[in-house]
């Protein structure tokens, strides 16, 4: 999406990126990003497969109602390098 807008001609100041699943320290290709996301959301993929597993197992063992069950687990909006979002304007 950055090189797209650079592309454009949208520079990093004109516009905010968000990003999604927190992949952007994860990926070796970062290295040459010249800018990083303004904020990202990190979905909780450990703790979803973790109740995942609890439900599968509790139902296995009869211990868990067949009817549908909600759990949420709540996201974390992470700020790369620890700095806060600019404010849009």
């Amino acid at each position: 999406a950055a090189a797209g807008l650079r592309h454009l001609g949208i520079q990093r100041d004109d516009l905010l990126l968000a990003g999604y699943d927190a992949v952007w320290a994860d990926i070796p290709e970062q290295a040459w990003a010249p800018a990083i996301p303004a904020v990202t959301i990190e979905r909780g993929n450990l703790a979803i497969g973790t109740a995942l597993a609890e439900l599968m197992l509790a139902r296995l063992a009869d211990r868990a109602p067949l009817d549908p069950v909600l759990r949420m687990i709540a996201p974390t909006l992470i700020v790369p390098g620890g700095r806060p979002p600019m404010a849009l304007s």
